[in-house]
């Protein structure tokens, strides 16, 4: 069997929706273990296990009594299930450094997958960051195989980029949701986000404001949840042009990105990790067929200037309401093209020739290795 861990729940993931997909397509067992912090609760079943303490998300460094005893129980945990065990797949440090333990321990696989480097996205004392990266590394190097969202983390974390035991997957959706290509739109225009309602470092409240004050040139559609979800509803209830979804799978959000006429995905540079960003909001907007605002000197920011499939705006509602009053609907339609074109030719596979054959592929000689 194989085990996914993660210090949070599965529901939002869409990268570990598409590790299930690929087993249950595959008839293979596997079991989730997570821990539901925030607001969402959840309970265990036949193949999900989760802590129930209560913790804050974001929480760094106060968070470190749960965090270790987060590790406890996830130790707790595989051992109680480990006669079943071929493989763990632990997801970010937080729960990689007990993978890893567990997996010598007991002799089994451990799979180290790197959505983000941990001190890149949280607050750690300037004495610690140095210790908690040379860990992160030593485990990204010791794991059976190691999984890196992009190809520019492996400058990120000062890693060879001929490891063998480390592959690349970025997060592209898994199948491709095929929505007419986009008419010229009409005024307001639809402007969506789908994601983590993260504050100040997304550019949602100065993109709320810029549209609070534009009632006749946007419409802004939000999807999500997190810190941000009652300013959103406060703000839905008093400005006809901002409608809230609240939070939605990934089907149900990206059918709505699929009636919007331009999609949101900034990150600001608040956020050191944001400098080696690799969303899925990217992906999404090509698979759509849909520009992308997103932020300058960004990834994503370098991508759509590159393909012309959208804008990479300076920081702030300055910048912000300087595009929002330079929108032409015909600059709209022509990035629209080439995102869907960006799509067809480089994405469309991506799913089978990646994921399957060589995500899949490895974690299969690991099993058998671990039998």
């Amino acid at each position: 069997m194989i085990i996914f861990v993660r210090s949070f729940i599965a529901d939002f993931d869409g990268k570990i929706k598409k590790y299930f997909a690929l087993f249950d397509k595959h008839a293979v067992k596997y079991h989730f273990v997570g821990w539901p912090r925030g607001t969402h609760q959840k309970q265990d079943s036949a193949d999900e296990t989760y802590y129930s303490r209560r913790a804050q998300l974001g929480g760094g460094l106060r968070n470190i009594v749960n965090i270790l005893l987060w590790n406890c129980f996830l130790f707790r945990t595989l051992w109680k299930k480990r006669r079943q065990i071929s493989v763990v797949h632990a997801i970010d440090l937080d729960s990689a450094a007990c993978a890893w333990l567990f997996a010598k321990l007991f002799r089994k696989r451990v799979i180290f997958d790197v959505y983000d480097k941990y001190t890149d996205v949280r607050h750690f004392p300037g004495r610690l960051v140095p210790l908690v990266n040379r860990l992160e590394n030593f485990l990204i190097q010791a794991a059976d195989l190691s999984i890196l969202a992009d190809q520019n983390r492996y400058a990120q974390h000062g890693l060879d980029e001929h490891l063998s035991n480390v592959i690349v997957l970025e997060n592209v959706p898994q199948e491709g949701i095929r929505v007419p290509l986009l008419p010229e739109p009409q005024h307001p225009i639809k402007l969506g986000y789908f994601g983590v309602l993260e504050p100040v470092n997304r550019g949602l409240e100065d993109m709320l404001a810029v549209v609070q004050r534009h009632p006749d040139k946007l419409i802004f559609h939000v999807v999500g949840y997190g810190p941000l979800a009652g300013v959103f509803e406060r703000a839905a209830a008093s400005a006809p042009n901002v409608v809230f979804h609240g939070a939605k799978s990934s089907q149900e959000g990206l059918a709505i990105m699929g009636e919007m006429d331009i999609l949101l995905g900034m990150y600001y540079k608040t956020v050191r990790n944001h400098l080696f960003a690799s969303p899925n909001k990217y992906y999404e907007h090509l698979m759509l067929g849909r520009p992308l605002v997103t932020t300058v000197g960004t990834p994503p920011g370098q991508k759509v200037s590159n393909g012309h499939t959208g804008w990479a705006l300076e920081e702030g509602e300055d910048a912000i309401a300087r595009w929002a009053e330079s929108l032409l609907p015909e600059n709209i339609v022509e990035m629209a093209k080439n995102a869907r074109s960006q799509w067809d030719q480089v994405y469309e596979s991506y799913f089978d020739t990646h994921y399957k054959d060589i995500y899949f592929a490895r974690v299969q000689r690991l099993a058998n290795k671990a039998d």
